[in-house]
């Protein structure tokens, strides 16, 4: 086993060899949400003194895009689901512990996530996910799918509230991330592909030149 700490505070931990799991349980990059979500059980119990950190630890079974070839894949991670909303929020989205497999099927490394968050900017009144909504169809909203144009409202698939957290921002902010289908990129299968769309959550007169993008990709 070995652990490495990154300066983001992220712990990596790494199998080798790779842990295997019990026959009954599925824990390849295919799995079903159902599967999943019964992995999910046996390694919280399993490694319940990894998790022992989080006073409420919550599944977190994330994604199900295709990939080129048609196959399904989903995420597993956990968060503390204590303290009020706000905190939830900020634990979904900074403090998280994942648990990734080989192609082989066995557990072969783990990711725990801690972001400092010790440095407090200050408290910003945020906009609604409709407020959000009308900036986006203005033109204020930053995308990487930049190739194509945006393809109007009636495209918008989904809202959700996230902050985005990479490693060259310099504040973390809260943001409504839209999901556009994009017709032009369907795949010749007939899967739909989707564009991720950011606004930043909070009144527009807090944020300077807005909209700013680096050009990294979706997250």
């Amino acid at each position: 086993m070995t652990i490495e700490v990154t300066q983001d505070f992220t712990a990596q931990i790494s199998f080798d060899p790779s842990l295997s799991l019990p026959e009954e349980y599925h824990f390849t990059h295919d799995a079903s949400y159902e599967e999943l979500t019964k992995v999910s059980e046996y390694v919280k119990e399993q490694y319940a003194s990894l998790l022992s950190h989080y006073q409420s630890p919550k599944t977190n079974i994330y994604g199900g895009n295709y990939d080129t070839l048609g196959q399904q894949k989903y995420h597993l991670e956990f968060f503390d689901q204590s303290g009020d909303m706000v905190e939830q929020i900020l634990n979904y989205n900074f403090d998280r512990t994942a648990f990734y497999c080989n192609d082989d099927g066995a557990l072969s490394l783990l990711r725990v996530f801690h972001t400092d968050r010790s440095q407090k900017v200050g408290d910003y009144p945020v906009i609604s996910a409709k407020e959000a909504k009308a900036l986006l169809l203005e033109g204020k909203g930053m995308t990487s799918a930049i190739q194509y144009a945006f393809p109007g409202e009636e495209y918008i698939a989904g809202v959700e509230l996230v902050y985005r957290a990479q490693n060259n921002d310099r504040y973390f902010i809260p943001y409504y991330r839209f999901y556009v289908e994009l017709p032009k990129a369907q795949g010749e299968n007939g899967l739909k592909c989707f564009g991720a769309y950011y606004v930043p959550a909070i009144e527009e007169q807090y944020i300077a030149d807005m909209p700013l993008w680096d050009g990294s990709l979706n997250s």
